[in-house]
Parts: structure tokens; C-alpha cells; sequence
């Protein structure tokens, strides 16, 4: 199966020179902040790009991708302030469902820089990832883009796990005066350990699928938090999205994981 995204740049951070890395991360920044209404578009006009898991034998690495399409009866400006709110938690270590998250660097007031690293069994190595954030607010809408960097001199990633190379775009509109629309891509591709013995792929894809999953409820209930923090007087139910191009549910999928016997990428069937 083709992916809607595009393919990556290694990109380097530099160790040494703070001017160096902001430009390099600037640079980042923009080249996704190009592509995100392109993207988005295209996973909004394709109903079957809900949750996908193939493995990629030219390099070796699993890929998985999901998309999430939601309308919360939240008003645009206190939704959308929630969700920055919990981008931007400047916490030095943040709870994960299945692991947590460190905080790195804070760039600027928009960007900050995070190392997330999930753990998956006693039996497989962890996952590191680390992830720049970035949040832009429009006339209209609230952008926010995830960027890991696989390559940086000053934060390298420990060869003894898996490295997850991600990226995540999402918008947030408003829908008349009580509603707000999240759109949301995230494309994952986990590269395995160099110091290890290789992990069957078949096992690795179904605890990625329930990592994921978890952390995505983790997440929502997250920016709910935020939410009701600052306007506790507004109590937003979450519900489907009623697009008939698009329908994806909030909560992930109820998916079984085949692995084929010949070897070949895993599929995963309702």
C-alpha cells in the first residue's frame, strides 16, 4: 500500500553552535509548515487512510500511519488554546501511557523540543524518539507540527533502541461558533536497533498498534484537561465526525493483526 506522505530528509542538528541549530530547525519548520494543508487534504479525501501497518523491505523498517478526523462541541478559541497548552507543557518529564516524555530544549515560544520514549515489553527494546514541536496560530486555525530528528550531535538517541522516526500534522478550524474540527496525520517509521538481534515484525507491529493507541487516549484526555482548566464551565462532549468522504472515529479502530507465513509485511483486517 503507497503512503499520502512524502518522503524524508535525514535531517542533522548541529552540537556546538546554538545560531546553527535554531537556523537548521527553522528550516525544518518551514519546509513542513509548506506542505501541511497539501497533506492534510489529501488523508481528508482518502476514507481508507485510517490506520495502516506495512513493512518496508527495501529499508527494513515498519511503517504505520494513522489519521483522525473529530468535531468536539468546544468553541474554537477555548479548544484550540487547550491543545497548545498541552503541546507546549513545559514539565521536564511528562507521564506517557507507556513510557514519558523529556523535555529538551524550549526553542522559542512556539517551538519546544522533546525526547519521548515508549516501553514496550521486557522483551523488546524501547522506542526513542526526538521530536520537535511546533505550534502556529492563522486568522483561522491552529496548525501544529511533530518533526523527530534522527541525527543530532548534541541529544543522540542510544543505539540499543529503536528509533522511531515521526511526523505529525494537524489543524484545528472552527466550525460555526461551538464546534471545533481536528484533523490529524501521524506517520511513523521505526528503524531497529544496530546492537541487538532482530525483533519479528509481527510482534513489534501489534504492541506499536496498542503503545499508539493508548497514548492517543492519553493525549485527548490531555487537551480535555487544558480545556476545562481554564473554562471549566464548558463541558464538550467528543463525537464522530459526520463527513460522508471522511469518517473516522476518535478512538482507534478495533484492528487484528495478520502476520503471513511466508515472511511477507503484515496486514491488519477489522
Amino acid at each position: 500500500m503507497s503512503s499520502s506522505i512524502p518522503s524524508y530528509t535525514p535531517v542533522h542538528l548541529s552540537k556546538d553552535d546554538d545560531d546553527v541549530r535554531k537556523g537548521e530547525i527553522a528550516a525544518v519548520i518551514e519546509s513542513q509548515l509548506t506542505r501541511i494543508h497539501d497533506i492534510l487534504d489529501a488523508v481528508d479525501s482518502a476514507p481508507n487512510k485510517q490506520v495502516s501497518v506495512h513493512f518496508d523491505k527495501e529499508h527494513q523498517e515498519l511503517v504505520f500511519e494513522k489519521a483522525l478526523s473529530t468535531i468536539y462541541d468546544i468553541p474554537f478559541d477555548v479548544f484550540a488554546k487547550g491543545l497548545r497548552d498541552t503541546v507546549h507543557d513545559l514539565g521536564e518529564q511528562t507521564a506517557l501511557e507507556n513510557g514519558r516524555a523529556e523535555l529538551l530544549d524550549v526553542i522559542d515560544s512556539d517551538t519546544i523540543y522533546k525526547r519521548h520514549i515508549y516501553h514496550l515489553n521486557n522483551d523488546i527494546p524501547d522506542v526513542h524518539v526526538n521530536f520537535l514541536f511546533h505550534t502556529k496560530a492563522t486568522a483561522d486555525s491552529l496548525l501544529w507540527l511533530g518533526q523527530s530528528i534522527l541525527d543530532d550531535a548534541r541529544y543522540p538517541l542510544p543505539p540499543n533502541a529503536f528509533h522511531s522516526h515521526e511526523r505529525i500534522w494537524c489543524i484545528v478550524e472552527p466550525i460555526g461558533s461551538s464546534q471545533t474540527r481536528l484533523l490529524k496525520i501521524r506517520h511513523i517509521r521505526l528503524i531497529p536497533p544496530t546492537t541487538t538481534p532482530p525483533v519479528p515484525v509481527g510482534a513489534i507491529a501489534a504492541i506499536l498498534l496498542s503503545c499508539y493507541a493508548a497514548n492517543l487516549d492519553l493525549f485527548e484526555h490531555m487537551v480535555h484537561s487544558k480545556v476545562m482548566a481554564s473554562h471549566d464551565n464548558v463541558m464538550g462532549s467528543v463525537k464522530t465526525s459526520i463527513d460522508p468522504t471522511r469518517q473516522v472515529n476518535n478512538v482507534e479502530p478495533t484492528l487484528t493483526m495478520h502476520v503471513r507465513d511466508d515472511g511477507g509485511a503484515p496486514t491488519l483486517v477489522p
